[in-house]
């Protein structure tokens, strides 16, 4: 008798086919699978009556010795990667709004390692506490930490802006209530960003900035609409947890970052 995970991969298979015949009656001749020539082009036949049962998944199945016995290898040597340490944090580490600790580490590292990468001078990092999954106790911080913190691909880009549209940045960053950065500051009154400043000094309307962010924000996620449209975009092929990972590694001590780039105005 099959297990469960072999009933499974079948009932997968015959849905899958049952699919396939059906886009073939949708789709007509064009495509060759609603007839066919030997069949004197009659319609394609389908099944009249179709049985289903379901499968719970949860902790009450077993697993699969076979499964098992072929994961093993691999289990054992991820486990082996993500307890490796890289660095000690000295306290608890959060992201929160208008700014966290948590948060304005990550873009002090995207920051840093966007200015390694690139040919341009890099004036900012912009990212999201969204994508920022977890939080970190004071004590080790393992690669297995960093995966949870930043489970996703996202990619670290520049963008580059003009003066102008960096205090639009600011303004959706005030909008949604302050997100991590670095390099830029502003007083957050009332949902509106006073006194915004890049690299140290106000924006200069005619000058050209570049931002680090994410592919993500920069593809049109989030809420931070002016890093849709850049004025121009470059890839650094580096993954922002890659980024992480390998700046905790090079210190025995995970930094704390300065705070107050974003300020609750009175």
């Amino acid at each position: 008798m099959p297990t469960a995970h072999a009933r499974i991969l079948q009932w997968r298979i015959r849905g899958a086919v049952a699919i396939l015949a059906l886009i073939g009656v949708a789709a007509g001749p064009q495509f060759g699978c609603a007839s066919h020539p030997e069949a004197g082009d009659r319609p394609l036949a389908l099944p009249a009556k179709a049985r289903a049962s379901q499968t719970r998944i949860d902790a009450s199945l077993s697993s699969d010795p076979d499964v098992e016995a072929l994961i093993a290898p691999y289990r054992s040597e991820f486990a082996t990667r993500m307890s490796e340490v890289l660095a000690s944090s000295p306290r608890p580490m959060r992201t929160d709004r208008p700014e966290g600790v948590l948060g304005a580490l990550v873009a002090d590292i995207m920051l840093e390692r966007a200015r390694r990468e690139a040919d341009v001078t890099v004036h900012a990092a912009v990212t999201n506490n969204g994508g920022l999954r977890t939080s970190w106790e004071a004590g080790p911080i393992t690669l297995g930490l960093v995966y949870e913190l930043m489970p996703f691909d996202n990619e670290i880009v520049l963008l580059r802006f003009t003066g102008r549209q960096i205090l639009g940045l600011a303004g959706d960053l005030a909008a949604a209530g302050g997100e991590p950065v670095s390099g830029i500051t502003f007083g957050l009154f009332d949902g509106v960003a006073r006194e915004v400043e890049i690299a140290g000094a106000a924006p200069d309307p005619a000058a050209d900035y570049w931002v680090a962010t994410n592919d993500y924000l920069a593809g049109g996620g989030g809420h931070l609409e002016m890093l849709w449209a850049p004025q121009e975009l470059r890839r650094t092929g580096v993954l922002l947890r890659d980024a992480i990972a390998d700046a905790l590694r090079a210190r025995d001590e995970v930094p704390m970052p300065r705070m107050g780039r974003i300020r609750l105005a009175r």
